[in-house]
């Protein structure tokens, strides 16, 4: 994430790039960094500002000044800048949160300007730490992950079309006369009768779509080029969407892994720190801090049936040496004293 957040302050994000981006400082970790970022370029604009010598300094120190710190200078405007642009994405989220809870951009993509255009969406929102299952209005069962979002209209005419962000998985009523279309990001995900899983985290690189029955038609549409593609999936099938170069394949995949989480399980795979720490800010609706001395190099593999957070924690930095604490909605991981 550290090479795509430095493309945004060289403005040489592209606009799925910016999507991105703009997705993942919705999520804790995302909102952390940011408040980090920008004090972190305050702290040093001011110290460029304090080194400079006052007006009262004699002439040659001026010239000196002028000739040997050039490049400082240029380094405090470069400053200013990134402070500027980590400024305008704390009020770009802020924009969001206040809106519709769902990404603009420039020029937009279909997903957002169908939601837009339509205020009269029903809105299911979980927050982290909490899952729902519910129904739509033609039968179909919808079990929606925490810190996810869907929506639909009351009534479906002509099609069945819900907008989806986060990860859930769908059972579709069967009815031929009448598709059931998900639109999440550029993509659409068409069924007739059949169950899939779709999971669209802005914190990750990619989109994937899980076919556990029936079949799905998983298309991608370019919004600069107009251009689309798309795969048709088999139970046991999944399409992966790569956000960075926007590309669609197929693969199989491993529904103990992928669709682990509608049965209360969670599961990590040689996963590193921070997928670690959202996901269980995530699934506990907690926030999770760490001591910034200590390393965060390692991964950790495990499975977790309906179990709680402090026995999750303790599988997870015990194995590290570490210790926790958890208080109220926060857990702090630190090294115990010897």
């Amino acid at each position: 994430m550290d090479d795509l957040i430095q493309k945004y302050i060289d403005d040489r994000c592209s606009s799925e790039e910016l999507v991105i981006v703009l997705e993942w400082l919705k999520t804790p970790e995302g909102q952390e960094t940011l408040g980090r970022k920008m004090d972190e370029l305050w702290a040093r604009e001011n110290e460029q500002r304090n080194a400079a010598p006052d007006a009262s300094s004699e002439n040659s120190m001026r010239v000196s000044w002028s000739v040997t710190n050039s490049t400082d200078h240029r380094k405090q405007k470069a400053l200013g800048r990134n402070y500027m642009k980590w400024s305008m994405l704390a009020a770009a989220v802020a924009l969001f949160v206040i809106a519709y809870g769902t990404l603009f951009y420039s020029g937009g993509s279909s997903v957002e300007d169908a939601v837009a255009s339509n205020p009269s969406l029903i809105v299911k929102q979980n927050p982290p730490g909490v899952k729902s299952t519910f129904q739509l209005p033609d039968g179909s069962v919808v079990k929606l992950n925490a810190g996810s979002e869907l929506r639909f209209t009351g009534e479906f005419q002509g099609v069945r079309e819900v907008f989806l962000s986060g990860e859930a998985f769908f059972e579709v009523a069967e009815d031929a006369e009448m598709p059931f279309v998900v639109r999440v990001s550029d993509l659409s995900v068409t069924a007739l009768g059949t169950s899939f899983n779709i999971n669209a985290f802005g914190d990750r690189p990619d989109i994937g779509v899980s076919l556990s029955d029936g079949k799905v038609k998983v298309e991608h549409l370019d919004q600069t080029t107009d251009v689309s593609t798309s795969v048709m999936l088999e139970p046991g099938e999944k399409a992966v969407f790569q956000k960075y170069g926007t590309t669609l394949s197929k693969q199989t995949f491993d529904p103990e892994i992928d669709l682990a989480w509608k049965n209360k399980i969670l599961v990590f795979t040689a996963s590193d720190f921070s997928e670690i720490k959202t996901r269980i800010e995530r699934w506990y609706g907690v926030q999770v801090v760490i001591d910034p001395k200590l390393k965060t190099d390692w991964k950790f593999t495990g499975r977790f049936h309906n179990t709680s957070l402090e026995s999750v924690m303790e599988s997870v930095v015990y194995s590290r040496g570490l210790a926790f604490n958890i208080d109220k909605d926060q857990v702090k991981i630190y090294k115990p004293m010897k």
